[in-house]
């Protein structure tokens, strides 16, 4: 079995209703994900583009992030996107300007907001 990891996690059922034609692979050996409830293992993967819209050079475009997501039965998040995202991709957050910088898109500005455990945006 692979290492304890983090990873992005999606509901099975609802990956395969939004999703129908996605390719799933079969890992080649289980990995442990550390998620929400403890630690899972997962034999699958999905390597999802996301899409988010962005500012590049004063021009709006959509920025692509190509990122695996784990396919978990019975997820009752549905969605899990965790912070490990923002270092795969080398987004710099700035968050008393609310602005998100992909370095490794060419340095694409995404307009964020900032929202605490309790759901109260911050100032």
């Amino acid at each position: 079995m692979g290492s304890l990891l983090s990873g992005e996690q999606y509901d099975r059922e609802l990956l395969r209703a939004e999703l129908p034609n996605v390719k799933i692979e079969k890992l080649a050996k289980p990995l442990l994900l550390n998620g929400v409830g403890g630690a899972k293992t997962v034999n699958s993967v999905v390597h999802l583009d996301m899409w988010i819209p962005a500012t590049l050079h004063g021009q709006a475009v959509l920025a692509k992030l190509k990122h695996p997501v784990y396919p978990i039965d019975s997820l009752k998040a549905k969605l899990l996107i965790g912070m490990d995202v923002i270092g795969y991709e080398g987004i710099v957050m700035d968050i008393l300007g609310r602005i998100a910088t992909i370095t490794g898109r060419s340095g694409a500005k995404v307009d964020t907001t900032v929202t605490n455990r309790d759901a109260e945006k911050m100032n």
